[in-house]
C-alpha cells in the first residue's frame, strides 16, 4: 500500500519545528540573527518571544539618553531573570533638546548608573561622548564580572568622589581597556597626574590596551608623574596587544616623548606581540632594539614602521599606510624594510597610486610571502597585467595563500574612533548642511574569476584573491574552482586590534580635543559642554 506524503506549508513547517526542536537549539539559531530579524521573530508567537528576547538583550546599545529613558520601564517589576542576560553595554549621552538642534554632551545621571549596576553578568562596557561624574569609579567596583572597558571622547569631572575610589580601580579584573580622546576639567598639578582615569591602566590583568599618547598620558605611563594621590603605582606586565594613538609631530620636542616611550615599553612591553600606532607620528623616535622582544605584528604609518621595525625583533606581519605623505617613496620604504626583514610572512601596504613597479620591487626584495596585500586609491592594473601577475610575480612565492591587489574608493576610518560615526548618526536629523560629495562607484572587474584561473599553475597554495573592493574570490583546495562572493567585513569592536593598512591612517581630527585639554583648567563644566556642541 502506497504511503501518501503531505507537503507542509512554510507556516506549518515552522509550527512543526517549534514543537520538535528544543529551546536550546532555537536559542542557538536566534543568536545568529541581527537585531532587525530578532524583532520580527518576537512577533511570531509567545514561545519565540520568550526565547528570542534573551539574544536580543545580550548586547545593549543606547546611542541617545532618550532611548535609555524609554527602555527603563522594560526592566521594572519583572518576575523573570532577564537582568542576568546582558553581557555588553554601550552608552552615549549625546542628547538633543529638539529635532532641529545640534546634540550636546549629556550627563550620566544616577538612574543610568543604577541600571548599569543591576546587570550582574555585564562583561563589556563602552561609554562615549558623555559627561562622567565623580561616582564613576565606585560604580565600576560593583561590576564584578567586568572584563572589557572602553572610554572614548568623554568629559570627566575634575574631582572624583574620593581619592580612595580612584586608587582601588587597580583591583578590577579588566583584560581589555580603551582610553581615547578623553578630557578632564581642573588645574594641572605639579609632579602628579590630574587625569585620574589613567589609574585604570594600573589593573594588573590588562592584556589589550588602547590609549592616547600625549603629554599627560606619557608622563603617567612612563611613571615620571606620580599617581593622582601623589604616590607611585604599578603598571600591568602581561600586555599582549597595544595601540598607541600618538600625538607627536615635528613642531614638538621629541626627546621627552622618546624617553617616556622607551621607559613605558621597558616596563610593560615584554610580552607585546601586536603593536598598532595611529595618529601624528611624523618625526624620528629611537626605540632601542632590546625593547618589544616578542613583537610579531606591527601596523602604522611610514615613520612608525621605521621607528619600531628592527632585525632583532621577530616581526612577521607588517601593515603600512600613508607612505607617500611621509616624505619618502614606496620603493625606498620597501627597500629599507627588506634590509631588516626580508622574510616577512605578511606584507600589507596602502598607497595613493597603483604602480606595477611596486610588485617588481616586492618580488626582488622579499623572499617568501604568505600574505600579500596592496591597496590603493588611484589608477588600476590593466587586464593584461592581471593575467600575468601569477607567472611574472606571484610564482616566486610558493607558500602564498592570500593576495589582495585592489583599488579602494576612499580611506577607511579606524573602527576604534567610532565617535565620528555617532556624530554623523546623531547629526543626521539636525539643521540642513551641504550635501557630501557622491562617492565614486566601486571598481568592478569583468571576468575576474577567469583572470585568476590563469594563476592556478603558478600559485598552487593560493586560496583567497581580492581584486575588487566589494568582492573576494576563494577556493578550498588546489583543484577547486574559484567562487566570487561579496566581501563581508568582520564586525570589529573597540577591544579588537584592527590592523588592515587602509584603517591605520588616523586623520588629524583631534585638534578640538587637544585645544580643550589645554584650556580645560580655566573652564567650568558648563563652559566645556557648550564648547563641545
Amino acid at each position: 500500500m502506497a504511503t501518501s506524503i503531505r507537503l507542509l506549508s512554510s507556516q506549518d513547517m515552522v509550527a512543526y519545528m517549534a514543537q520538535r526542536l528544543s529551546n536550546e537549539y532555537w536559542i542557538l539559531i536566534f543568536e545568529q540573527l541581527d537585531p532587525t530579524d530578532l524583532f520580527n521573530v518576537l512577533l511570531t508567537c509567545h514561545k519565540f518571544y520568550k526565547l528570542a528576547l534573551r539574544p536580543l538583550y545580550r548586547s545593549l546599545r543606547f546611542m541617545d539618553l532618550n532611548h535609555f529613558q524609554q527602555n527603563l520601564s522594560f526592566w521594572q517589576n519583572r518576575s523573570d531573570n532577564i537582568v542576568e542576560v546582558p553581557t555588553s553595554m554601550t552608552l552615549c549621552a549625546l542628547t538633543r533638546s529638539r529635532s532641529d538642534a545640534p546634540p550636546s554632551y549629556g550627563r550620566m545621571r544616577s538612574e543610568v548608573w543604577n541600571r548599569v549596576t543591576s546587570f550582574p553578568n555585564l562583561q563589556a562596557l563602552e561609554i562615549c561622548a558623555s559627561s562622567i561624574p565623580g561616582t564613576f569609579y565606585r560604580t565600576l567596583q560593583t561590576l564584578h564580572q567586568l572584563k572589557r572597558l572602553s572610554l572614548v571622547d568623554n568629559i570627566f569631572d575634575s574631582n572624583p568622589e574620593s581619592v580612595e575610589s580612584v586608587i582601588e580601580v587597580a583591583g578590577l579584573q579588566l583584560t581589555h581597556l580603551t582610553l581615547l580622546g578623553n578630557v578632564i576639567l581642573g588645574n594641572r598639578q605639579q609632579g602628579r597626574t590630574r587625569c585620574h582615569y589613567l589609574h585604570l591602566v594600573t589593573c594588573p590583568t590588562i592584556r589589550v590596551l588602547r590609549v592616547d599618547w600625549e603629554n599627560e598620558s606619557a608622563g603617567f605611563l612612563s611613571r615620571r608623574l606620580a599617581g593622582y594621590d601623589g604616590e607611585p603605582f604599578d603598571l600591568p606586565q602581561n600586555i599582549v596587544s597595544l595601540e598607541l594613538s600618538l600625538k607627536v609631530n615635528s613642531s614638538a620636542p621629541t626627546t621627552p616623548h622618546e624617553t617616556a616611550l622607551c621607559a613605558f615599553l621597558a616596563h610593560c612591553g615584554h610580552h607585546v606581540t601586536k603593536l598598532k600606532t595611529v595618529g601624528q607620528l611624523d618625526t624620528h623616535i629611537r626605540v632601542p632594539p632590546d625593547l618589544l622582544p616578542d613583537l610579531e605584528y606591527l601596523g602604522g604609518n611610514a615613520w612608525a614602521t621605521m621607528t619600531f621595525l628592527h632585525s632583532d625583533r621577530p616581526i612577521q606581519h607588517l601593515h603600512v599606510c600613508d607612505i607617500e605623505h611621509q616624505g619618502q617613496s614606496t620603493i625606498d620604504l620597501l627597500y629599507n624594510i627588506s634590509r631588516m626583514k626580508p622574510k616577512l610572512r605578511t606584507l600589507d601596504v596602502f598607497i595613493s597610486t597603483w604602480d606595477i613597479e611596486i610588485l617588481h620591487a616586492i618580488t626582488q626584495l622579499f623572499d617568501d610571502l604568505y600574505d600579500l596585500r596592496i591597496k590603493f586609491l588611484r589608477e588600476t592594473p590593466g587586464e593584461d597585467d592581471l593575467v600575468g601577475l601569477g607567472s611574472q610575480f606571484l610564482e616566486k612565492y610558493p607558500h602564498l595563500s592570500r593576495a589582495q591587489i585592489c583599488r579602494l574608493r576612499s580611506r577607511h576610518l579606524s573602527y576604534t574612533r567610532r565617535y565620528k560615526w555617532y556624530k554623523r548618526h546623531l547629526l543626521a536629523s539636525s539643521s540642513p548642511r551641504p550635501k557630501a560629495p557622491v562617492c565614486q562607484t566601486p571598481q568592478t572587474i569583468a571576468h575576474a574569476v577567469s583572470l585568476v584561473k590563469a594563476w592556478n599553475r603558478n600559485c598552487k597554495q593560493l586560496r583567497e584573491v581580492r581584486l575588487e573592493e566589494t568582492h573576494v574570490m576563494r577556493r578550498a583546495t588546489e583543484n577547486d574552482t574559484w567562487c566570487r562572493r561579496p566581501l563581508e567585513r568582520s564586525s570589529v569592536s573597540w577591544e579588537d586590534m584592527e590592523l588592515e593598512s587602509e584603517c591605520l591612517l588616523e586623520p588629524r581630527e583631534h585638534f578640538e580635543w587637544q585645544f580643550l585639554d589645554v584650556i580645560a583648567e580655566t573652564l567650568t563644566a558648563a563652559d566645556l559642554l557648550i564648547l563641545t556642541v
